[in-house]
Parts: structure tokens; sequence; C-alpha cells
């Protein structure tokens, strides 16, 4: 059986509430750039353990949508912990 690591980084770009992210994503995870954000290059990383998928187990990989979905998750929950005087994470 043949196996393969996931493909090479998928950019996306993801508008959620009104602001802009750069999605970068990788085998170890995605980067997260808040490109409307109030300060350059601000955002956030996730990472993820690395995972082989065999020929036989691709339909395992979540659809396009599932994917769209859960940066938009991770984008909100980021956002929310976000002061809006600063445009930082919040110590709290």
């Amino acid at each position: 059986m043949i196996a393969r690591r996931y493909g090479p980084k998928k950019r996306r770009t993801v508008v959620v509430d009104g602001e802009t992210f750069d999605v970068v994503e990788g085998a170890s995870g995605s980067i997260y750039k808040w490109v409307s954000g109030p300060n350059p290059d601000y955002g956030f990383t996730t990472r993820c353990i690395k995972h082989t998928l065999t020929v036989s187990d691709r339909g395992t990989v979540p659809p396009p949508h599932e994917m769209t979905e859960d940066h938009e998750r991770k984008i909100r929950d980021f956002l929310q912990m976000i002061d809006p005087e600063t445009g930082f994470i919040t110590d709290d």
C-alpha cells in the first residue's frame, strides 16, 4: 500500500464576522494571519499531530466545508480574546 503525507501547504482567505484572515494549512497545523486587524502580521497558529494517509483511507479527510467551519470556529475563539482597544489578546 502506498503512503503519502498531506500535500503542499494550502492557502486560503477566510472572512469571519467582517474580519479577514489569510490561512496557510500545512501538515503540522495552520497559520492564521489577521490581515484586517490593527496590528500587522498579528494572528495565531494551531498545531496538529502529523498523520499519514494511505490510499485506502483517503476518504477520512474532512470535506472542504468542514475544514472551513473549523477555521471559522478557531478564528471566532481568537477574536473573543482580543482587547478592542489594543487589538492584542487580553491579559485577563
